[in-house]
């Protein structure tokens, strides 16, 4: 009710003829004081006072019926960038109207406008966002504005579930769930990962614990109990440290949890409940153990040792014995004939211990990076290894760029004649390093691409990291999931990623992508692959 204006001044039908008649009524009082109002971010919350049946007269109208002359009227009106932030409050709560009746194909589309209005984005613009972080130009730290973008990305992904539309529901939860981070990425761009700003409001969580639980939702239909499980525990985790006072989602979220806990994934017990309902997100197969006739000696077993194909031949290096003993042998297994393990040069007796450091072929050459400017190299056709020296170019000590001098746990990959080597370890205990370098094998210099020897938070590079999954696809090396190791603030505080960035070797820049569809759980020593034939990576373990 306007001020100084009584219930029963004047009849419902008088006051509340049309929709348009009172968006008049509100242009005017916007004209005459702009200044001294604060915007109308829906028209719920302009009407509150209203009595349920004048509300639904005025909803109807506005909402359902649609004047958009009056509307866009209403909007012109509104000084600076109210005009987006009350359109989107339109297009909200229009969806809002349309998923009551069913309608759901029209209220994603009312959904996707209010995003689209309160970003100021084209129309026609990509929904859902491209990459992971969302700013949001209007008001980059606004709790609000990002709460409501995170309601309407789970409304819409709620209506793909309705639709049994399990790809598009995923793709538009992972949009909420990048909407959470970007709020705290907006406030604190410099912030580590694991120092990531939670928001202690109930309404924000709340919308949190509701994209996670959907998620679960969806991957445990898919059969994908670990993605499930990891979205209930995160799920678990918030309700537990944020809405301690109140029983909100308590039931759904505490049941939920005590039945994963108990669980494998995958579970062998529920092998038979396992269902293909969605090609495009789940994989046919079955795995094969492949019998390889034992030798005398055959190889012992071993962790990280050092790995490479060539010319059907797998070669291992190195690792680290059952008893924790570093090995230092060499073993080759032919993959046409399989008979057999067979013993060949072992490594030099100054090498360094191997743990997750992989062998790089270039021409007839492994090479070895183990954190020094020493590098092993080894020939595939004598079988035997040398060593060479190399640099960094500007002749900057090595020593200062690797205080160790070793480094374990890196991702590593060729591209046209230089090795790129990204992250990593320099010890245990070590957070683990976010820098890209590469070396010239002509020039034997090395170049820092990327990243800072120091740990540093940056929001627009990838966090320090060891053990994480990668490949190269043409001219962009991939980098996913992996882990930040910190003893120094507990034994078990480790931060394990799930992100996805991608490096172009071309700009040397770097860009966070979304990890969209039926996605692996957050994870850290993981084995990968990347198969060319499919266009796909793998990811086991």
């Amino acid at each position: 009710m306007y001020a100084g204006m009584k219930k029963n001044d004047r009849s419902n039908k008088e006051v509340f003829k049309t929709g348009d008649e009172w968006m008049k009524e509100v242009i005017a009082r916007e004209l005459k004081n702009p200044a001294n109002l604060p915007p109308i971010r829906t028209f719920a919350e302009s009407f509150k006072t209203r009595d349920e049946k004048q509300q639904k007269v005025l909803y109807d109208q506005i909402f359902i019926k649609g004047n958009s002359r009056a509307v866009e009227e209403y909007v012109a009106a509104l000084p600076g960038n109210r005009k987006a932030i009350t359109m989107g409050g339109l297009w909200r709560d229009r969806g809002g109207a349309l998923f009551k009746q069913g309608r759901l194909d029209e209220a994603i589309e009312a959904w996707k406008s209010s995003i689209r209005s309160s970003l100021s984005e084209p129309t026609n613009s990509e929904l859902p966002h491209k990459g992971a972080l969302i700013p949001v130009p209007n008001d980059p730290g606004s709790l609000d504005e990002y709460g409501d973008f995170m309601a309407c990305a789970n409304n819409i992904a709620q209506c793909y579930m309705k639709q049994k539309k399990l790809a598009e529901a995923l793709d538009w939860l992972e949009e909420c769930r990048c909407l959470h981070k970007s709020w705290g990425a907006s406030r604190a761009p410099s912030s580590l990962p694991w120092n990531v700003l939670l928001v202690p409001v109930q309404d924000f969580i709340v919308l949190f614990i509701k994209m996670l639980m959907r998620q679960e939702h969806i991957f445990t239909e898919l059969g994908n109990t670990s993605a499930a499980y990891a979205a209930v525990y995160s799920a678990f985790k918030h309700r537990a440290n944020f809405l301690t006072n109140t029983d909100i989602l308590k039931e759904e979220v505490e049941g939920t949890w005590t039945r994963y806990v108990q669980m494998r994934h995958p579970d062998p017990r529920n092998i038979d409940d396992l269902k293909l309902i969605d090609s495009s997100l789940q994989v046919r197969g079955a795995w094969k153990k492949i019998k390889i006739p034992s030798t005398n000696p055959s190889p012992p077993p071993r962790i990280g040792p050092a790995i490479a194909v060539y010319e059907g031949r797998l070669y291992m290096f190195g690792g680290e014995h059952e008893t924790g003993k570093a090995l230092m042998d060499g073993w080759v297994l032919d993959l046409h004939d399989m008979d057999g393990w067979h013993p060949i040069a072992g490594l030099p007796a100054r090498t360094p211990a191997i743990y997750h450091q992989p062998l790089i072929v270039h021409k007839d050459k492994g090479y070895l990076f183990q954190g020094q400017e020493t590098l092993r190299v080894f020939d595939f056709k004598t079988e035997t290894w040398s060593e060479v020296q190399t640099s960094l170019r500007g002749n900057t000590p090595w020593r200062n760029f690797m205080p160790k001098n070793y480094l374990i746990a890196y991702s590593a990959h060729l591209y046209e004649g230089k090795i790129y080597v990204f992250g990593g370890r320099e010890e245990w205990g070590a957070y683990g390093r976010n820098v890209m370098m590469s070396l010239d094998l002509e020039t034997l210099q090395w170049d820092v691409v990327s990243g800072t020897v120091e740990v540093k938070g940056d929001v627009k590079h990838p966090g320090p990291r060891g053990y994480a999954c990668s490949w190269v696809v043409g001219d962009r090396f991939y980098v996913t999931l992996g882990s930040a190791k910190r003893e120094d603030q507990g034994a078990d505080a480790d931060h394990t990623y799930f992100d996805l960035w991608l490096f172009d070797l071309t700009t040397h820049a770097w860009t966070s992508h979304k990890m969209r569809g039926n996605t692996p759980c957050l994870r850290t020593q993981a084995a990968y692959s990347y198969n060319p034939s499919w266009n796909k990576a793998v990811v086991f373990g």
